[in-house]
């Protein structure tokens, strides 16, 4: 979700549920981290009140990145795990 502050928040365990659904049908997919940067300013934030609520905060246009980590395993994945993985690509990328 949008956060207050432009910290990660919290995962939730949506992927573990939909990883162990994939199990039930002998499915083992891997898990790609992702982290975008520079949305935070932008007309998706909240830095200056609601989100998308003053176009052209930052200009018409503004540098965002995808920041892709390596897959992990199924097996290896907890909300957890997987926002220490997105972390370190926001900490990496800065």
């Amino acid at each position: 979700k949008i956060t207050k502050t432009g910290a990660l928040n919290e995962f939730r365990t949506g992927i573990e549920l939909v990883l162990a659904r994939a199990a039930t049908q002998k499915l083992s997919p891997p898990v790609v981290p992702m982290a975008l940067q520079g949305l935070w300013g932008s007309f998706f934030s909240r830095v200056e009140g609601d989100a998308m609520s003053k176009p052209f905060r930052r200009g018409a246009f503004s540098s965002v990145t995808l920041n892709v980590g390596a897959p992990m395993a199924a097996g290896e994945v907890t909300a957890t795990a997987l926002q220490a993985r997105v972390q370190a690509l926001l900490d990496d990328a800065s």
